[in-house]
């Protein structure tokens, strides 16, 4: 919700999808947003993660979210999970896809090449 207000001056549409709305991440999820996101075309898609340590792809801690994300995974877009080098060293409870079911892994340029070079070898890894 920050994101798209931030970018509704930006000259693209901006589009939110509607449902429980997420306080500590200003967002929302559960079953009306996955029904609404899979009526929708999506260009490209920013995942967020809660880390990635133990598994072979990103992880969510809460179930609504893990489903809406596998409602994204659905569609024909660019997929980018977004994870600051902390989260290489975090587990989490359910995972969303395979590293080789996204276009890549953006992250900080000072993130742990070990914990990388795992990933590395699945999808594309960005440091910004």
């Amino acid at each position: 919700i920050l994101a798209a207000s931030k970018l509704s001056d930006s000259g693209n549409r901006i589009m939110v999808i509607g449902g429980v709305m997420r306080g500590d991440i200003l967002g929302t999820h559960g079953v009306w947003a996955s029904m609404a996101l899979r009526t929708i075309r999506i260009d490209v898609a920013l995942l967020d993660s809660s880390g990635v340590k133990g598994f072979n792809g990103p992880v969510i801690n809460e179930p609504n979210d893990a489903e809406f994300k596998r409602a994204v995974m659905e569609r024909p877009a660019n997929k980018y999970v977004l994870a600051d080098s902390s989260k290489l060293h975090i587990s989490g409870v359910l995972s969303y896809c395979d590293w080789r079911e996204v276009d890549g892994l953006i992250t900080n340029a000072d993130a742990d090449k070990k914990s990388i070079e795992k990933i590395r070898k699945q999808t594309e890894v960005i440091f910004v």
